[in-house]
């Protein structure tokens, strides 16, 4: 995807780019200017204090921050750890297992999810340096009989591509391929069953399949594991020994358990099982402490060197963090493996990550040479998370992460871009609900879910969300991850070998296309 058709002109950006993080809690201050008519936002803020506090006080310490924000949304472990000024700072408060407690504590092993995509793209990187691998060459290159739908439209498939979310096929395919050395190739065999929506570099789209991919070029390159190699290329020169992937010697070290909070009364349950599928390790399977993490976050703000190891070339650390792909409508967009979006004009140089009960984060600030990383045992941690990274970043930098203001939209806006949305595993139906969207998600449970608390039978996940642009809506205290969608046109494939304009729906970095009209019964919960 070239830059420019990354940035098209758009007359509903924001005057002020938003960002995922920074549109968190957009509706307090919608609530407090009157912007939008009604009553419904307000209602659901306040619906929103009742279950959970709005607002987080200012903190004195890192420590207090880990533990105001872990008790104010009920997480059971929490760790975090701040470099600043050459300096580390830590801070833990809880449990890490709420059947069997022990402390968690900056030692503890947390897995990270998706910020292993970072560890993925650095692996990669390394291996330009060396003139093994090039970034614009086709996959095929590497994987000759890779098993796609239309080959035709992916023999121009890129390590670029993969790295920064332009695959044009589905992300979220967890195949069971066994815990063998042969976990990857197995699961690339598979590749055919994946659903392509577009060509490569035409849409961004959250893709965990496309690192899968990215990791077997390594074994293919490298000649080894996926697992040993990134030991061998980052793990080992770094010294990062409280890092790993998922194996029985995890039980000789303190390592936490995720967990759950299905229903807020009865509490917090241990997330089972704990590991994920093999096949996922390069988008998400390694295991590691704050300290490592800022050891790794430490290596790529000097430039791909730490402590006389040199990981990368200068060039290649640099290019990880140059924005090649950008959103039409939020700050948001990827350089190589890194998430970059500002804050005060600042480039913010991230990745999260989530998992079976866990929420992780890390977040540079190259420019101030600034990093903070946290990890939980809990599928609400990324609230916590973004709490405190507010405060730190505040405290620390003096730098702003407040929202900006939402905007009117009349009804035909909104009536604009309600309908059913469909994607293989999941529905979305879209309704107007005076000033605001209802959207019911139902997810689609295959064969291999990527989780064993996924269910058909689950009511639907809900989300009301009002108009901060045209194309971008947010919900009023909604999970990071979910508190942001974008309605746009997209080029996916139609009839043929065409690319035709269809409306999609963007959540999580991941797209829905429209398919029809929302069921004229309207909302299945009462919103």
């Amino acid at each position: 995807m070239s830059r420019n058709r990354c940035r098209s002109a758009s007359s509903d950006v924001l005057r002020t780019r938003l960002s995922r993080r920074r549109l968190m809690h957009v509706a307090a201050s919608v609530g407090a200017a009157g912007v939008l008519s009604g009553v419904s936002m307000p209602e659901a803020i306040a619906a929103r204090q009742e279950d959970w506090p709005a607002d987080a006080p200012d903190y004195a310490s890192l420590q207090a921050a880990v533990e105001g924000e872990a008790a104010r949304w009920n997480i059971p472990g929490m760790t975090a750890a701040v470099l600043h000024h050459g300096e580390r700072f830590f801070a833990a408060t809880g449990v890490t297992n709420v059947e069997h407690p022990v402390p968690v504590t900056p030692d503890t092993r947390f897995q990270i999810g998706s910020i292993s995509k970072v560890f993925t793209a650095t692996a990669v990187m390394a291996l330009v340096d060396r003139g093994l691998l090039d970034l614009d060459t086709p996959v095929r290159e590497w994987i000759p009989d890779l098993p796609l739908q239309r080959p035709d439209d992916y023999a121009t498939l890129t390590l670029r591509h993969l790295l920064n979310h332009t695959t044009g096929f589905e992300g979220d395919y967890y195949f069971r391929t066994g815990d063998g050395d042969d976990a990857l190739a197995a699961g690339i065999d598979r590749f055919d069953e994946i659903h392509t929506w577009t060509r490569p570099g035409e849409v961004i789209a959250y893709c965990n399949t496309g690192f899968s991919l990215a990791g077997r070029v390594i074994e293919v390159v490298m000649g080894q594991t996926y697992e040993s190699a990134v030991t061998d290329l980052i793990l080992a020169p770094l010294g990062m020994n409280g890092t790993s992937f998922p194996s029985t010697d995890l039980v000789t070290w303190p390592t936490a358990s995720g967990h759950s909070l299905p229903d807020r009364q009865a509490g917090n349950q241990v997330h089972r099982p704990w590991a994920l599928p093999r096949f996922l390790n390069a988008a998400g399977g390694i295991v590691s402490t704050v300290d490592d993490l800022l050891t790794f976050a430490e290596m790529h703000m000097d430039n791909g060197s730490y402590d006389g190891a040199r990981i990368l070339s200068e060039e290649a650390a640099l290019e990880m963090r140059v924005r090649r792909v950008e959103s039409d409508h939020i700050d948001e967009g990827y350089g190589v493996g890194w998430n970059i979006v500002h804050a005060d004009g600042v480039p913010l140089v991230n990745h999260g990550g989530a998992t079976n009960g866990f929420r992780a984060w890390l977040l540079t600030v190259p420019e101030h040479r600034f990093a903070i990383a946290m990890l939980t045992n809990s599928d609400e941690g990324l609230r916590a998370e973004d709490a405190v990274e507010r405060w730190a970043l505040r405290h620390y930098l003096a730098i702003d992460t407040s929202d900006p203001q939402p905007v009117p939209m009349t009804a035909d806006v909104l009536d604009a871009v309600t309908g059913r949305y469909e994607r293989h595993d999941g529905i979305f139906d879209v309704w107007r609900v005076d000033d605001h969207l209802h959207i019911e998600h139902q997810p689609i449970v295959d064969d291999e879910p990527f989780s064993d608390l996924e269910s058909e039978d689950l009511p639907p996940n809900t989300i009301d969300a009002w108009p901060a642009s045209e194309h971008v809506f947010v919900a009023p205290g909604g999970a990071p991850l979910e508190s942001v969608i974008e309605f746009f046109e997209a080029p996916l494939f139609g009839e043929g070998d065409a690319l035709v304009p269809r409306q999609v729906l963007r959540q999580g970095g991941r797209i829905a296309q429209r398919t029809g009209e929302a069921p004229a019964s309207g909302p299945a919960i009462d919103h």
